[in-house]
């Protein structure tokens, strides 16, 4: 449920009062009501279980009072009739039956009462039964706001000694979803050990990843490789996406993007992508299994639901990250979980629709086709990724060979014959190709020297990789678009790929392939006429 803002307690002037508070956040709660006793000439107390006496908060001290609680907090607070503000912590998170009559005791008497008292019940998460709602309201201590989140950035790196001139978007989004105390708690403990805002923004960022870990969410790692090769047009998407995640936009009325849909065959790079996409909102990475969400009934299965997402909610940046998105819809609508199926995908409808929390919703899907018109539509984007052209082939072969042979250089007409060679041939597939040679190398070198009887030390090596191991390599597999189901359900894709945003753009390397009519591919050019003198036998036609 949406609640108030606690700022907004006095004015409620209710004896009773519910508040949800990060535990990180108590310091910054207690020292704003005790500016609100001291406006209402009032003394402020505390209590949870772990005290034996009520204890009272003035000057930002903590002391106990005489007053023993037994066992009855409630009752206690109401028979003393004492004026006060009563900060009571921990019995609202779960109310069992007999804290439920005492909390109806306790606004009876409050309310009959002569004595000035407030009772306000606080905790990091609100369990109120149905019942009690119009004798409790709630409120909340939210996260902080993107103006309060940049306030509170800009204080602390004037008292830090970084560039007043750095931009502090990577700490602001990195810092985003996490609670004020918090903040501030996380940063005066990181700050010795970073020398840069970007180096602490980083620091933060794999904090917050490891608090959500230890939820027992799975929290994918970073990509392998400095970016996604060959996709210019999806790049100008994420840097535009990465912008409207800066906090600030919504000084604009601008809200973050909802979410993506990175459709394409297997091996074309669209994990990778979702990765790329996280890394540069500075965002943790959720992976989810829909199926795994469905429990054994309806009721169940929305409860899970509505758990991640209100942890996604509540998570400050985050990718909710969905592989294979499509295989959970297949038969849906029919029997087994379908039922289940279907309210869980109206619910998320609902969710990816109306939510306004920097939460970006990320599928690959094979089969657009699989997908429920109704889902599809509320993406903002929906991406196609085909296999690359020969410019983004020469990327993908820089990146790979780059992480194990940085020295390695082809002349361009060895480019030419590999580029050619591994033609049809998707990242993936490039990736696995450049590591099996790399790994059938090593091997050799170490039979060489088993051979030879020698001690094998692979640090007196480098790692080599000629275009000839490629070549021989490539000789080894089959390309995925070779086959005819898969050459087939490209082929039925592309006659979609309309509806989809584009990722790469024309090829304008130098490495582009040029396309020719029919015949004029395979003749050849009279050196004195300038005339084309055609072949009689043309090649097989090729799709550029």
């Amino acid at each position: 449920m949406t609640r108030r803002h606690y700022t907004h307690w006095p004015l409620l002037e209710s004896p009773l009062t519910a508040i949800a508070v990060s535990p990180s956040d108590r310091q910054c709660f207690f020292k704003q009501f005790e500016r609100w006793g001291l406006d209402m000439e009032l003394p402020l107390y505390l209590w949870n279980a772990g005290y034996k006496y009520i204890q009272e908060i003035h000057s930002g001290k903590i002391t106990p009072t005489p007053t023993a609680v037994e066992d009855n907090i409630l009752g206690t607070i109401c028979n003393a009739s004492r004026d006060g503000i009563f900060l009571v912590e921990g019995i609202i998170q779960s109310v069992a039956p007999l804290i439920d009559l005492q909390l109806r005791n306790a606004h009876d008497a409050l309310t009959q009462g002569d004595s000035l008292t407030f009772i306000v019940l606080f905790d990091a998460l609100l369990d109120v039964p149905m019942n009690l709602y119009p004798l409790i309201p709630q409120l909340e201590k939210p996260f902080p706001s993107s103006k309060e989140l940049e306030e509170l950035v800009t204080q602390f790196c004037q008292e830090h000694p970084f560039k007043k001139e750095s931009d502090p978007l990577p700490l602001l989004q990195a810092c985003t979803g996490l609670p004020e105390g918090e903040i501030t708690l996380v940063l005066n403990r990181l700050v010795g050990e970073a020398s840069t805002l970007e180096e602490l923004a980083d620091s933060v960022l794999e904090y917050a990843k490891q608090k959500l870990a230890g939820k027992g969410v799975r929290i994918l790692p970073p990509p392998d490789v400095p970016k996604a090769a060959g996709l210019d047009l999806l790049d100008k998407d994420i840097d535009k996406i990465a912008s409207l995640f800066d906090p600030r936009a919504s000084s604009w009325k601008l809200r973050n993007p909802n979410g993506g849909l990175l459709w394409g065959l297997p091996g074309t790079g669209k994990s990778l992508v979702a990765k790329m996409i996280a890394q540069r909102i500075r965002a943790k990475m959720i992976a989810v299994d829909f199926n795994q969400l469905v429990g054994s009934t309806v009721s169940e299965s929305l409860q899970n639901l509505k758990h991640l997402i209100d942890l996604a909610d509540n998570s400050g940046n985050v990718v909710l990250f969905f592989d294979e998105f499509e295989k959970n819809f297949v038969g849906w609508e029919s029997g087994g979980s379908g039922g289940a199926m279907a309210k869980m995908t109206g619910e998320l409808l609902s969710w990816l629709q109306d939510h306004t929390t920097p939460v970006f919703m990320l599928a690959t899907i094979n089969r657009l086709g699989l997908l429920p018109a109704e889902l599809v539509r509320r993406f903002k984007y929906v991406w196609f990724l085909g296999n690359p052209h020969n410019g983004a082939l020469y990327e993908i072969f820089n990146i790979h060979l780059g992480k194990y042979c940085p020295n390695l250089h082809f002349s361009d007409s060895q480019w030419r014959i590999l580029l050619d060679e591994y033609r049809g041939c998707s990242p993936d597939e490039v990736g696995k190709a450049v590591e099996r040679t790399l790994e059938t190398n090593f091997h050799s070198l170490v039979s060489q020297a088993k051979e030879q009887g020698k001690p094998f030390n692979p640090r007196k090596y480098l790692p080599q990789i000629s275009l000839e191991d490629l070549l021989s390599e490539r000789r080894n597999f089959t390309p995925a678009s070779a086959n005819k189901a898969i050459s087939d359900q490209l082929y039925a894709i592309r006659q979609d790929a309309d509806f989809a945003r584009p990722t790469s753009g024309r090829d304008k390397s130098r490495f582009a392939r040029i396309n020719r009519g029919m015949f004029e591919q395979s003749g050849a050019k009279n050196q004195g006429t300038g005339t084309t003198k055609l072949n009689r036998k043309p090649k097989s036609l090729e799709v550029i």
